[in-house]
């Protein structure tokens, strides 16, 4: 097995690293059932670890005020069957089609995707903040097994944490808490959060 193909969702850091390690190249790809699928494709030639590839030769790819992805070319549909409002709504008014999804691009030309759109969250002062940026940093920790971020329309932003305990006792034993004296394990975990 030289390379596996991996679209659909995001694949977690972990298992690209996992299989990489094996000795396999993953190559992520981008698309959406509208757009018959693919958009991008990182090539065992030209890839880029964080990012789902490059445009196809016949598609065309930018970015909206906001960093929706739009998309345009041959195999991106036309509209949805019976439904005119439905179709108006997913195109712009010069015929890109909005894929809900908040993307960015490289320097060197590789869409890196940022979170879906309607899942970013605008603070009290009008901030965008994509909530998966966040969560993101605490899922590279193990000592945090599920992170939720939210706080739409308000001043700050909050995260509803889940541990790992192992993985926290674990850590606080390399820092030397006593994690069997619960005040001591408070204590660690409160700074170990913060």
């Amino acid at each position: 097995l030289r390379f596996c193909l991996s679209g659909g969702a995001g694949l977690k850091l972990e298992i690209k690293e996992l299989l990489r390690d094996a000795g396999v190249l993953v190559i992520e790809g981008y698309g959406l059932t509208e757009t018959s699928p693919t958009l991008t494709l990182n090539r065992p030639d030209d890839y880029r670890f964080d990012a789902v590839g490059k445009p196809l030769p016949s598609i065309e790819l930018r970015l909206d005020d906001d960093g929706e992805i739009l998309a345009r070319g041959p195999s991106v549909f036309r509209g949805y069957y019976a439904d005119d409002a439905a179709t108006a709504a997913a195109f712009t008014d010069d015929g890109w089609f909005r894929t809900g999804d908040v993307g960015r691009w490289t320097e060197d030309g590789f869409l890196q995707i940022v979170d879906r759109k309607k899942d970013i969250l605008v603070t009290a002062g009008g901030k965008n903040v994509p909530p998966a940026n966040i969560e993101s940093l605490f899922a590279a920790d193990p000592c945090f097994s599920h992170v939720v971020v939210y706080g739409d329309g308000k001043k700050y932003l909050v995260a509803g944490v889940w541990l790992d305990d192992a993985a926290v006792d674990r850590r606080l034993g390399e820092q030397g808490v006593a994690t069997d004296d619960p005040a001591a394990r408070e204590a660690g975990v409160r700074a170990l959060v913060q």
